[in-house]
């Protein structure tokens, strides 16, 4: 029986999903996949109102598993690794991707080590990403002689302009987690033997604060990617009413009036 390769732990309003492949450096696998989509559909649950994604041992991720790669095209040809590799990142992106942008509460990326190829993506698809200091970000692909996947060529460009991800693209060069922090890769840097304290106190934060108004700014950031102005005021427009008859806003307007510290319950 294969040994788990994704736990969750649920504490205090906090999901914490770990990869849990450490001697292989957490590269992605179908079953780390298949684990991580069960990880991700267990924190839609209300009771969690955070989640928090980590790499256990010395590195994050280290994408897709280049040795089992080079086994597919050796034992069954380039038609089979096309397959394979076909039907491995419809599942990254059905099942994890698009999973941690429908959730609607934040996720944080706690980033130690080694962030390669579709360990990136994965980063990159949470909302907020911490890195400890000696982490390092690769893409790799071109390594291989293939073009990016997990929505790296849409979030990328987005966050540090064309022309940086043109160019950690086409040069493949590692980046330093002071480089990805000045390029806006990553939200904090800290150093590493307190990356997890750091990882955890964001998140208790958050998991004190208003989950249904997060989940829901998300949402309209998301889609304000692919929308004009105009359709983007009326979604505001309609989600701000929507959410003026929710517990949270008649307990945060009054916790302001009475200058107290508000209680947020919704989810």
């Amino acid at each position: 029986m294969e040994c788990s390769k994704v736990n969750l732990k649920i504490d205090e309003g906090v999901g914490f999903i770990t990869l849990d492949n450490p001697l292989e450096r957490n590269v992605i696998s179908e079953q780390m996949l298949s684990e991580l989509e069960a990880a991700l559909r267990h924190c839609n649950d209300e009771i969690v109102r955070v989640v928090v994604i980590t790499g256990k041992g010395a590195h994050f991720c280290s994408g897709v598993d280049v040795d089992k790669l080079h086994h597919v095209l050796k034992d069954d040809g380039s038609h089979e690794l096309s397959a394979y590799l076909f039907r491995l990142t419809n599942k990254i992106h059905k099942d994890v991707i698009s999973k941690i942008r429908q959730l609607r509460k934040p996720v944080i990326a706690s980033i130690n080590g080694l962030v390669l190829g579709e360990g990136l993506g994965l980063a990159l698809a949470c909302d907020l990403r911490i890195a400890a200091k000696d982490a390092r970000f690769l893409l790799g692909y071109t390594n291989i002689g293939t073009t990016a996947t997990c929505g790296i060529t849409y979030y990328l460009p987005r966050l540090v302009g064309s022309a940086c991800a043109s160019e950690l693209f086409m040069l493949n060069q590692p980046i330093s987690a002071g480089r990805a922090l000045e390029v806006g890769l990553v939200n904090r840097v800290v150093p590493a033997d307190d990356l997890n304290r750091h990882a955890t106190e964001l998140a208790r934060r958050l998991a004190t604060g208003p989950t249904l108004a997060y989940g829901r700014t998300k949402l309209l950031m998301d889609n304000s990617w692919s929308g004009d102005l105009i359709s983007g005021l009326d979604q505001e427009a309609r989600t701000i009413a929507e959410m003026a008859l929710t517990g949270d806003v008649e307990e945060g307007i009054n916790a302001f009036i009475e200058k107290r510290r508000p209680k947020f319950k919704d989810a």
